[in-house]
């Protein structure tokens, strides 16, 4: 892991992770990484493009087989060296990383969420390149309670990240609001009789307070 991540979430995910399960899951949290530096503040829009857009190649490169990055030749090599134990024959394209790319763009171009439904899009996408693949991984790996059950592993990584992103947005709802990005639906909003501008100026109204609290008790019964 990166010194600068020791004592992070990300940190604490992967100390805890069974060791078969380590590097897959460090190779995905440093794609993560150098694809979220697209988003640094300051730097040129076209240049944030042009590096996004190398990385989606490098996303299909990888899913099929011939990465050309050091952080994804990691992740294909530990993906392979965890179905060889298991005894499995995995396609690289179930290590396809590219959903970190489509969330990155969404936070790029500053989109807001309409509806529940894309706020849950975004979630999914980021779920299918992060805690899938490594709940596949640890489902297939020798010695761990998931070893004969990867294919099952596969879902079951999906919902807990859809649930563990949307926690994680929530938690950065006031910074990520004042860079422009707002982190619950429109709509539920203005249900809510809650103005946009609200997010970026914690303490928050009582109707923001209300949604949130009654989010985050689903998304823990969800966990």
């Amino acid at each position: 892991m990166r010194r600068e991540a020791e004592g992070s979430p990300p940190y604490w995910a992967w100390l805890y992770s069974p060791p078969r399960l380590r590097p897959i899951l460090q190779a995905l949290l440093a794609i993560e990484h150098e694809i979220r530096a697209a988003l640094r503040p300051g730097l040129d829009h076209h240049v944030a493009h042009v590096r996004l857009e190398w990385w989606r190649e490098e996303c299909v490169r990888c899913a099929h087989g011939t990465p050309a990055h050091p952080l994804t030749q990691s992740l294909l090599e530990a993906w392979r060296a965890v179905a060889r134990d298991a005894g499995r024959q995995d396609s690289p394209s179930s290590a396809d990383p590219s959903g970190l790319i489509d969330t990155a763009q969404w936070d790029l171009a500053g989109a807001t969420f309409a509806t529940r439904a894309e706020l849950t899009g975004y979630c999914d996408r980021w779920a299918s390149a992060m805690t899938q693949i490594a709940a596949t991984g640890a489902g297939g790996a020798a010695g761990t309670a998931g070893a004969a059950d990867a294919v099952g592993a596969a879902p079951f990584g999906r919902s807990l990240g859809r649930a563990l992103k949307e926690i994680e947005l929530l938690a950065d709802l006031a910074p990520d609001a004042s860079r422009g990005r707002l982190r619950l639906p429109l709509d539920e909003l203005e249900q809510a009789g809650v103005e946009p501008s609200a997010l970026a100026r914690p303490p928050w109204p009582p109707g923001l307070c209300a949604l949130l609290r009654s989010r985050q008790r689903q998304l823990r019964e969800a966990l």
